[in-house]
């Protein structure tokens, strides 16, 4: 609503800025719909791609060892259950967020290992084990993956150890020939093992040509194959053996992804989804992952609102920020085409407003083609300026000599703010009984339900003897004052453009009305009513 355009007074506008806190994400996530985002877990409230190990996979067995505490550790594929669970998080980690480091006397993972679970009953299917770490102490042995079992009284499993400074993989009695005698092999890496630095073991197992292989590092190791006499040996689990599987029973160091997969499995150790390739389409996709926050609402009007985002968009990744704004309260899930999204195209951006405001924010990552980074978002933050609250208008005074039996003049002092008088304008309170308005006028230069002669400076008898003498005086009195003729009419007028159903005082002779002043930059926020002014109409 736009107001008087004349006479404006100069003075200074402090902004008032109202700031919503920074978005502390890991505390303000409530509400919150995330499909594939999550806290980046490491204190720093950052907001990231959820690591691609949190979801379902079709590995045998897989540990990511992200999980805030050890008592938390989870088989990601969903298959075993963690028997027991004891090392130290860490946040150095070769995928994810943390990675598990071990104690030779005091820590280890174990778990159960039914028949139905790898490596099964009978002959064992093709598969590989994969996993990194790196020493921190080296013993004489040192035991970083064993499943052994001691059934008919012979040693039969796998185990993979460092001996002696060397990384082996140690297949006890697993394979038998047509005379059900057992067989077993052993590889062993040709680099030594040092302390302090990471490797990637992998040892495969195809059991089409019992062919097996230990990679350290992506470079081949040892290559042997199971065979007696031309005959591929097949690997056999015993049907009653229910060995456990151990972790790092006896060692000391550090362990991160931890594999056990189909042979056909691509080994996998990016921490998040990479870029696929679609040969019917040709094309290559990857997968986003979105974040929705609720809707921020700000019911008084605001007349100014700066977004700002804080991330970081890695070469290769996405970090896209969206929002959407109205001055109508709409939901969270409200439809693109209802309310479409407006992207930021810089971290801060400026809006100007005149309305209570409703704000959403849309987040969308995704991690470079290889999958091992994601961007980040660090902070979002709405500072908005609200329309600023005129002051409590002054000087409200009831003119008897320019009122009549069915009309009041109403006087007061122009408001100092330019903005009342450009944007907004005042509001007139009538009632019959103090502090009990029930009529409201609005008072406004563009008002066509004012009739034009009510917007004229109505003078007394006195004043208008005094404007031919001393013209410049009246002529301030105009600048500094407003005054308006109230009639039925007017009330009737204003009553209708404002749709209120309630009935105004009629104005009547031998009646006392009180008057109140109010004003306004935007309707929503209005100053406090002025100080009241009362008269009774006289008789005609």
């Amino acid at each position: 609503m736009r107001g008087l355009r004349t006479h404006p007074a100069i003075i200074a506008l402090v902004a008032i800025l109202l700031t919503l806190p920074a978005f502390a994400l890991e505390r303000s996530l409530e509400g919150w719909q995330l499909q594939g985002l999550q806290p980046s877990g490491d204190g720093s409230g950052s907001l990231q791609i959820s690591s691609s190990r949190s979801r379902p996979s079709t590995d045998f067995l897989f540990l990511g060892f992200d999980q805030d505490t050890p008592a938390f550790l989870r088989d990601l594929s969903g298959n075993f259950r963690i028997r027991r669970s004891q090392y130290v998080r860490v946040p150095e980690a070769k995928g994810g967020d943390a990675s598990a480091l071990f104690n030779r006397r005091e820590s280890s993972v174990s778990m159960d290992s039914p028949p139905e679970l790898w490596p099964g009953s009978g002959p064992l299917e093709s598969f590989q084990i994969s996993f990194f770490f790196r020493p921190a102490h080296l013993y004489r042995r040192n035991e970083l993956f064993s499943r052994i079992g001691y059934l008919d009284g012979q040693k039969r499993g796998i185990e993979i150890v460092i001996q002696d400074g060397f990384l082996h993989v140690e297949l006890h009695n697993l394979f038998s020939d047509l005379q059900r005698n057992l067989h077993s092999y052993a590889l062993h890496s040709a680099d030594r093992i040092v302390l302090n630095q990471w490797y990637l073991v992998l040892f495969r197992y195809d059991a089409s040509s019992g062919r097996i292989a230990l990679f350290l590092n992506g470079r081949e190791q040892q290559i042997d194959y199971a065979e007696e006499n031309g005959q591929v040996l097949p690997a056999v689990n015993d049907e009653m053996d229910r060995s456990p599987i151990q972790i790092a029973g006896h060692y000391s160091g550090w362990m991160d992804e931890f594999r056990i997969s189909r042979l056909d499995a691509t080994p996998d150790t990016a921490a998040f989804d990479r870029a696929k390739y679609d040969p019917k389409s040709g094309r290559i996709y990857q997968d986003r992952s979105i974040g929705l926050s609720p809707v921020q609402k700000y019911t008084q009007p605001i007349a100014r609102l700066k977004l700002q985002y804080a991330g970081n968009e890695p070469a290769g990744s996405m970090l896209q920020v969206q929002y959407r704004l109205s001055n109508q309260p709409f939901s969270q899930n409200t439809s693109e085409y209802s309310l479409p999204w407006k992207t930021m195209h810089s971290r801060n951006q400026e809006i100007a407003w005149n309305d209570p405001a409703y704000i959403q924010w849309k987040v969308t990552m995704q991690p470079d083609p290889s999958g091992s980074i994601s961007p980040t978002l660090n902070d979002l933050k709405v500072d908005v300026r609200p329309v600023r609250v005129p002051a409590r208008p002054t000087g409200v005074r009831i003119i008897p000599e320019l009122s009549t039996d069915h009309s009041l003049c109403i006087e007061w002092n122009r408001n100092s703010e330019t903005e009342v008088e450009k944007k907004g304008g005042y509001r007139i309170h009538l009632g019959a009984h103090s502090g009990r308005y029930v009529a409201i006028v609005r008072y406004t230069a563009e008002q066509k339900m004012l009739r034009a002669a009510n917007l004229d400076f109505p003078l007394t008898r006195k004043e208008t003897i005094q404007q031919k003498v001393e013209p410049a005086t009246i002529a301030r009195l105009k600048r500094k004052k407003i005054r308006l003729i109230l009639d039925r009419s007017l009330l009737e007028n204003n009553r209708r453009w404002l749709n209120r159903r309630e009935a105004y005082p009629y104005l009547e002779s031998g009646r006392t009305f009180f008057v109140g002043v109010s004003a306004y930059v935007h309707p929503d926020a209005p100053s406090e009513i002025s100080n009241e002014a009362l008269l009774l109409l006289p008789n005609p």
